[in-house]
C-alpha cells in the first residue's frame, strides 16, 4: 500500500475545519452586511429636511452627476450619465432620483433611487458609417420608464456624512 494515496481520517478532518471555519466567517459577514442595510434603509436623520438637503444634493454633484433640483419641494433627479468606460459589449449610464421627506419634529429621511440602462452598438451594415446604438428595452413595456432601485450605497455614503459617530457604531456592530 501506498502511504501517499491513502489519507487518514484526521488529515481529512485538519482540511475539513478551516474549510467549514471560512464558510461560517462568509456567512456571518453577509449577515451583519444585510443588518447594515437593513439599518440604513430605514434610517431616520434628527435634523431638519433643509439642512440635510444640500448635502445630499453634493453627495451626487461629488459622483459627477447634474443634479437638477425641483424648487418647489425636496426632490431631485440627475442627468444620465456614463459610469463605465465605451464597449461594444454595453456601455452603462445611470441616473438618480433623490426625495427628501419630512418626518415631523425636525426629523427627515432621504431616499436615492438608482436607474440604470446601457446601450450596445449594432455592427454595422454595408453602406452604414457608423455602427448605430442599440438601446437597451424599457423596464416597462413602452413607458419609456426604467424601474428605479433604491441606493444604499449612497444613502450609507450620505450617513457616514452627516453622522459619522453612528455610521461608525453601526460598521463596528457585530
Amino acid at each position: 500500500m501506498n502511504p501517499r494515496k491513502t489519507s487518514s481520517p484526521r488529515a481529512v478532518c485538519l482540511l475539513t475545519i478551516p474549510v467549514l471555519l471560512l464558510m461560517g466567517m462568509g456567512c456571518a459577514a453577509q449577515r451583519q452586511q444585510v443588518a447594515l442595510e437593513d439599518e440604513v434603509r430605514e434610517h431616520v436623520y434628527r435634523k431638519q429636511l433643509a439642512d440635510v438637503w444640500p448635502t445630499a444634493l453634493a453627495l451626487l454633484k461629488d459622483k459627477g452627476f447634474s443634479v437638477i433640483a425641483d424648487p418647489t419641494r425636496y426632490e431631485a433627479r440627475t442627468e444620465w450619465a456614463q459610469i463605465t468606460p465605451p464597449s461594444s459589449l454595453g456601455t452603462h449610464y445611470a441616473s438618480f432620483f433623490l426625495v427628501g421627506t419630512e418626518r415631523g419634529s425636525g426629523q427627515c429621511t432621504i431616499r436615492y433611487y438608482r436607474n440604470e440602462r446601457s446601450i450596445a452598438l449594432a455592427p454595422s451594415r454595408s453602406g452604414q458609417s457608423e455602427p448605430r446604438p442599440e438601446y437597451q428595452p424599457d423596464g416597462i413595456q413602452g413607458s419609456r420608464l426604467v424601474p428605479a432601485n433604491r441606493d444604499r450605497d449612497l444613502e450609507w455614503q450620505l450617513l457616514q456624512r452627516l453622522e459619522p459617530d453612528f455610521a461608525r457604531t453601526l460598521a463596528a456592530k457585530p
